[in-house]
């Protein structure tokens, strides 16, 4: 598509006229982003393609990541030394791999994607914009850049450190460091949402720590853009929020992320999942009534036993009510992220990261 074009609209959906060729797009939906102030999303209903409107030119993917501060799309596989002994990451659509920019000296992630891997174009696409969109975000790893070699995509991520999971299980977090990380991990995903972003996979595996002992999300392969929602099945299971095990319909809200997000601060506390481990369940059936146990016995009087080991008794009774309102099953029941966010600042002051 050319760089430039002609654009109309009528009430229900947009029309681009280029030359003597007319490409039909889903109304538009706007976002904001760091130093780009208005961007208007489109995406093609014969291609699936998106554009993105900024001022009156409607521009390709490719370009819009290139009016992005600090996105860079001039790099070359042969600029990086992807000799670093670090083990590579296997996720479902690439293969994640830590690299050192030769000039710079600076090291990243690296995720490499195979376009035979991709079902979906768009699945690519979508990854990319959510990420750079995010990108600025506090407590977000961000995007860097991109770059492409024969058959794949190159997405470059700043390197953030080693998965929050790694001091689960090390049982390496006393109270304090539990509320802090947590207010982070809220912190960053109410930035997100007002970005019109969902993660929709929020689990300790794409919760990083990075060198200065701060909080940073990462992975947007399962992300979603509010205004362009489907209603698909994503995430990981035992992170799931009922509505999407159950696959009720319209599903797919913010809702989503809180309840993520609530599972992840049981995991921290308690050192275990809420749910017991996918590959333990006979069937679907056999999982949703394990989630309708667990949510029988999660009652005050629990919660007050586990948390007396890790908490100050004036503090078990805000976590309590955290814990409830975030893991409410009815999801028009539970809170905001925002909601979840400004309750810990009732009993934690995140400037002086001390308990009030």
């Amino acid at each position: 598509m050319a760089e430039t074009k002609t654009v109309s609209y009528n009430r229900d959906k947009t029309k681009t006229v280029d030359l003597d060729k007319t490409v039909e797009y889903d109304a538009s939906r706007t976002i904001t982003v760091d130093r780009v102030s208005t961007v208007s999303v489109y995406r093609s209903r014969e291609t699936e393609e998106i554009d993105l409107l900024i001022g009156d030119k409607l521009r390709s993917l490719s370009r819009f990541l290139e009016l992005l501060p600090n996105i860079k799309s001039d790099w070359k596989l042969d600029d990086f030394d992807l000799s670093d002994t670090a083990p590579e990451a296997h996720g479902a659509y690439g293969v994640v791999k830590i690299a050192r920019d030769k000039r710079s000296g600076k090291r990243y992630a690296i995720k490499t994607i195979r376009f035979a891997k991709i079902k979906k174009q768009q699945r690519l696409a979508d990854e990319i914009v959510h990420s750079a969109i995010v990108t600025g975000c506090p407590n977000i790893c961000g995007l860097a850049g991109y770059f492409y070699v024969s058959d794949a995509i190159c997405i470059v991520y700043d390197l953030c450190g080693t998965e929050l999971y790694d001091k689960i299980i090390n049982n390496s977090l006393d109270g304090l460091q539990i509320v802090r990380y947590f207010y982070q991990l809220l912190r960053g995903v109410c930035c997100m949402h007002k970005r019109k972003i969902l993660h929709l996979d929020i689990k300790p595996e794409n919760i990083l720590v990075d060198i200065d002992d701060n909080i940073r999300v990462i992975d947007y392969g399962a992300s979603q853009f509010t205004e362009f929602l489907e209603n698909r099945f994503v995430g990981t299971p035992t992170y799931m929020a009922p509505e999407m095990i159950f696959n009720s319909p319209n599903h797919i809200t913010d809702r989503l992320d809180v309840w993520s997000c609530g599972v992840v601060l049981y995991t921290m506390i308690f050192r275990t999942n809420l749910f017991r481990f996918p590959e333990h369940y006979k069937s679907h059936e056999d999982l949703i009534l394990q989630l309708r146990r667990t949510h029988q016995s999660l009652t005050i009087k629990y919660y007050f036993n586990k948390l007396s080991n890790i908490f100050e008794s004036r503090i078990i009774h805000y976590i309590v009510q955290l814990l409830d309102m975030m893991l409410k099953t009815d999801p028009a029941m539970r809170c905001s992220i925002y909601d979840a966010k400004e309750h810990i600042k009732i009993f934690y002051n995140p400037s002086t990261n001390s308990f009030i």
